[in-house]
């Protein structure tokens, strides 16, 4: 696929999403290539990473939406439900470069939780949800 124009790391991406499809593993892989230009990616794959390093320290993959105390963390399960709902649906229609748009709204409230947000609180209950909630948004 690099004989596609596509980076070996967008390569990456793509195929460790699952790659049963090849035409539809290209789809993604042009989306993909066409969004790293955009503003918006570099911000977002700094979160996305902060979240997936976090995500490693999660023992439990269940948050529960009860436990979130902080606003920032209510506001970005809100928004990532919201995501998920509008985003999921692109997919299935194969619209992969309307859904990293749809994605790239996401930014301001995983930066707002990142910015305000300890999640390697004492309290474990609290820890353990903030974590598995890094898990979701990885």
């Amino acid at each position: 696929m690099t004989d596609r124009g596509l980076t070996y790391d967008t390569v990456e991406a793509i195929l460790a999403a699952g790659f049963e499809d090849i035409t539809d593993v290209v789809e993604r892989g042009q989306a993909l290539a066409s969004f790293r230009s955009e503003p918006a990616f570099g911000a977002l794959m700094t979160a996305f990473n902060r979240a997936n390093s976090l995500a490693k320290h999660a023992k439990v993959s269940d948050m529960v939406e009860e436990r979130l105390e902080h606003p920032a963390e209510v506001e970005l399960y809100r928004q990532l439900t919201l995501l998920i709902r509008e985003v999921q649906p692109l997919v299935e229609k194969r619209e992969y470069t309307i859904a990293f748009e749809r994605i790239a709204g996401i930014k301001d409230p995983l930066n707002n939780f990142f910015e305000n947000v300890m999640v390697m609180v004492e309290d474990q209950q609290v820890k353990a949800n903030r974590l598995a909630h890094a898990q979701t948004i990885n």
